[in-house]
Parts: structure tokens; C-alpha cells; sequence
């Protein structure tokens, strides 16, 4: 009887079978290391940044010191004489021209200092207009700054008011708080005339923009005001 073919492959052992392919393992990376670092405190910047934007706007490349603040203002007064003495004309000649014309008699005292405080306001916008368009290289205009100073007379009359009482009550407590009032507020009516802000707002910007300046400002006022005494005792003699 014939016996069937066996397979060869059945009677190989298992060490003999054809080799699988290894497995290969794969290690997990661990995950790196995540570092939060933390979160900085950029306020304070913001806050400067902003404060520099501000000043840039109203000063644009102004060397914001006593010296420069004083150099500044000379260069722009000898640069524009006929500006600046058109404006002082404007601020005399209306009083001058009410004190001749009208018959004032036992009035006079109040009527000119109602006439004087309505000028020295109105030219004081109109000057600050005037140094605000040379500064930021425009050209100033005698009318135009005037008119621009009378617009805005009623928010610089209250603002300057405000400003008066602050300092006022501050002087009244030992005179310090009113010196640091003043401070603030030492450009409120640039402000409201450049930037057409209402009184509270003027007084409010102003604090925002001499936040960081407030002790230049204060040897601005003294050396200003030791000029001026000495001027006073000077001239009578």
C-alpha cells in the first residue's frame, strides 16, 4: 500500500520555523518639561508708555528739563517776535480803547479789572494755541490763536478757577499742599485749549501728564518766581 507524502514542513521543529519579524518596543519620550514663567507686571509700563505717547502728542521732541523748558521758551519768543507782540497789542488795546471812549467815573476800578481778567485769559489760550502750532512745526497765526483763545474762553475762565480754589485751600494747610496742587495742574489750561477738553477733564489730564515730571515742574515755578521777585525789586529802583 502506498503511504501519503508527508509535508517536510510538518516534521521540521518549532526552533526550525521560519523567524517573525522582532518586535520592536517603542520607549515613551517622556514629555518635556513645560516652565510657566511668571506673568509680568506690565502696568507700570503701559502706564509710562502711555504717559510718554501723551507728552509726545502735546511736547513732540521736547527736552522736558528746567533748562530746556526755559531755553525753549526764549528760542520760540526771539524766533516769532512779531506773533508774540501782535498778541500783546490784541491784550492791551481793547482795555486801552474802553478806558479812553467810555465814562467809567467810581467804576473804573472793577470794570478794568473785569476787562483785564477776560484778556490776560484770552491771550493766555491764545498763546499757549500759538506755542502748541510752532512746536509741532505748523505755522502760527495772530488771528487764528486769537480766535482760537477766545473760543475757548469759558472752559479756561472755569478751569482756571477750579484751579485757584485747589490751590487756595491747599496753600491753607501749610502751604504744602497747595505748592503740590499747583504741580498737578500746571498744564490744565494747555489742555483745555489744545486739546478742547472740558474743565474736570483738563484738571484730570493735566495730573495724568505731570505724573512723572511733577519736581521739574516745582524748580520751574521757584526759579521763575526768584526771577521774578528779583525784577520787582530791581525795576522800581
Amino acid at each position: 500500500m502506498d503511504t501519503p507524502e508527508k509535508n517536510p514542513s510538518e516534521n521540521q521543529p518549532a526552533s526550525q520555523a521560519e523567524p517573525t519579524a522582532p518586535e520592536t518596543a517603542v520607549e515613551a519620550q517622556p514629555a518635556p518639561a513645560v516652565t510657566v514663567a511668571p506673568a509680568a507686571d506690565t502696568a507700570g509700563a503701559v502706564d509710562q508708555a502711555t504717559l510718554d505717547a501723551a507728552k509726545k502728542l502735546l511736547m513732540p521732541d521736547f527736552d522736558f528739563s528746567v533748562g530746556g523748558i526755559l531755553g525753549s521758551t526764549f528760542a520760540t519768543t526771539l524766533k516769532n517776535p512779531l506773533l508774540f507782540f501782535g498778541l500783546a497789542v490784541l491784550a492791551i488795546l481793547p482795555a486801552s480803547l474802553i478806558f479812553a471812549i467810555l465814562p467809567l467815573g467810581n467804576a473804573a476800578p472793577i470794570i478794568s479789572t473785569i476787562v483785564i481778567a477776560i484778556l490776560v485769559l484770552a491771550i493766555q489760550g491764545a498763546i499757549t494755541y500759538a506755542v502748541f502750532q510752532i512746536n509741532t512745526g505748523q505755522k502760527a497765526r495772530i488771528v487764528e490763536s486769537a480766535l482760537r483763545g477766545l473760543a475757548r474762553f469759558l472752559p479756561v475762565l472755569l478751569a482756571s478757577i477750579l484751579v485757584g480754589l485747589g490751590v487756595g485751600i491747599g496753600t491753607l494747610l501749610l502751604v504744602v499742599p497747595g505748592i503740590i496742587v499747583y504741580c498737578i495742574c500746571a498744564v490744565t489750561i494747555p489742555v483745555c485749549v489744545v486739546e478742547r477738553k472740558g474743565p474736570i477733564d483738563s484738571i484730570s489730564r493735566s495730573a495724568f501728564l505731570t505724573k512723572c515730571c511733577r519736581l521739574k515742574i516745582f524748580a520751574l515755578v521757584l526759579i521763575l518766581g526768584v526771577i521774578n521777585a528779583i525784577i520787582m525789586v530791581v525795576v522800581p529802583l
